[in-house]
């Protein structure tokens, strides 16, 4: 894809400034093309700014390998901070769930950090409900953290 290059820069940035990417350090491009590569055949969508360039990305990929699972998918999206509170995040979400639609996903799940609270926040608005919260298994900043996992139905 032609974006990894832009798509590493915003990940790395949230790496290194917050909790919304989990990697503690930062990841070389190849970790993005695996990323994306892991994300098959479901689209990749980019926000572009005329001025900035890419702002944002977001994409959904099967839940588990196992064909039990293939009504479920499991979002990702990330957009500068500059960028949010401004209605792009809500059209990203609203994009990528009603392509999740056509695909015949009944689900869609999100795995958030205890301490993106703005996530959280955003993931509630949107109709999700947290579903699942394991305590204390991520460490960042030196900082334990737990994963909550927030779904919403599609039907």
């Amino acid at each position: 894809m032609e974006d990894c290059p832009e798509i590493h820069k915003l990940y790395n940035y949230f790496v290194t400034h917050s909790y919304a990417a989990y990697p503690d350090s930062v990841v070389d491009l190849v970790f993005i093309q695996k990323l994306m590569s892991n994300y098959g055949d479901h689209p990749c969508y980019v926000i572009v700014n005329e001025e900035k360039g890419l702002i944002g990305f977001g994409m959904f990929r099967k839940y588990h390998y196992s064909s039990a699972f293939d009504r479920v998918a499991e979002l990702t999206y990330f957009i500068y901070p500059d960028y949010t509170s401004i209605g792009l995040g809500s059209q990203l979400i609203e994009k990528l769930i009603n392509d999740a639609r056509k695909r015949g996903i009944e689900s869609v799940l999100a795995s958030i950090s205890s301490k993106n609270e703005q996530s959280l926040k955003f993931h509630k608005k949107h109709g999700f409900k947290q579903c699942g919260r394991f305590l204390k298994i991520g460490k960042k900043f030196n900082e334990d953290f737990d994963v909550i996992w927030m779904q919403k139905f599609l039907s």
